[in-house]
């Protein structure tokens, strides 16, 4: 099982600029599994924020070893939609940069089979992170 991260969106230009908070991070209790959670702090913020420092680390170093994934809470939900079981097999055309993707592998490995899954991007700059 994979935790998942949501990160809060930053401000529009021009908006007023949000002060960094140390809030616990929140479980997003609509996702299945218990395994998604909500820091409310942008990924600028996160970066720029000393107190926030050893935080960043950990979701940086955790992202690269598959550990966790960072997305929107929005871009969650398709997935959910989909109801992707083990054994279906999976054709995503818009598949950069894998967030999405991601949660269906994770769906199509909760059970035994070989997952399906065929991704596409037409976005060269965007698949690399696949």
């Amino acid at each position: 099982m994979c935790v998942h991260v949501v990160l809060r969106q930053a401000a529009a230009k021009g908006a007023a600029a949000h002060k960094a908070t140390l809030e616990p991070p929140r479980k997003l209790d609509w996702y299945p599994g218990g395994s998604a959670w909500q820091l409310n702090t942008t990924r600028a913020e996160l970066r720029s924020t000393p107190q926030l420092a050893r935080v960043f680390d950990f979701v940086k170093t955790e992202d690269a070893a598959g550990s966790i994934t960072r997305q929107e809470a929005v871009s969650m939900v398709p997935p959910l939609f989909l109801d992707v079981k083990p054994g279906h097999a999976v054709l995503d055309m818009c598949a950069a940069p894998g967030s999405k993707t991601f949660q269906l592998l994770e769906a199509l490995h909760a059970g035994d089979g070989e997952p399906q899954v065929c991704i596409c991007d037409d976005c060269t700059r965007r698949c690399s992170v696949l």
